[in-house]
Formats: C-alpha cells, sequence, structure tokens
C-alpha cells in the first residue's frame, strides 16, 4: 500500500543550485585538492542535473510503502 508519494523537482533543483554556489565561491580552496577537470565535469553535471530536472523528464521521488497500513494513519514530516 502506497502511504505517500513526494516528488522532489524542485527541491533537486535548489539542492544542486546551492552545491555550485558553494563550489564555486570555494573553488581556490578546493582546487589543491581538485584539478581543474574536475571542477568541469562538476559542473557539467550540476547544469545536466537541473536541466533535466527543469525538463521534467526525469524526477526524484520518495515513496512510502507499508505492507498492511499504518495504525492511525501514515503522517509525513514535510
Amino acid at each position: 500500500m502506497i502511504q505517500d508519494w513526494q516528488v522532489f523537482v524542485t527541491n533537486y533543483v535548489n539542492t544542486i543550485t546551492t552545491r555550485y554556489v558553494k563550489v564555486t565561491k570555494n573553488w581556490d580552496k578546493l582546487k589543491d585538492v581538485y584539478d581543474e577537470r574536475f571542477y568541469r565535469m562538476w559542473t557539467c553535471y550540476l547544469f545536466t542535473g537541473t536541466g533535466v530536472a527543469r525538463s521534467d523528464t526525469a524526477a526524484v521521488w520518495q515513496i512510502v510503502f507499508s505492507k498492511q497500513g499504518v495504525e492511525g494513519g501514515y503522517h509525513s514530516i514535510r
């Protein structure tokens, strides 16, 4: 039995954007550990993820199942 189903498209885009801002802002501290190739691949991954999420061609879902329901009903924490 499905108790809850949430789509995280908006949350996912916000998370990716936050990661991009943090890495870009702190790149001077990180570039001694990660090379320029990593930076380019990471930013490409983040931009691709944002584009895919915004295009509605993919999504991140969280689905809560139970075998026999939840006594008293399921209460989402969001």
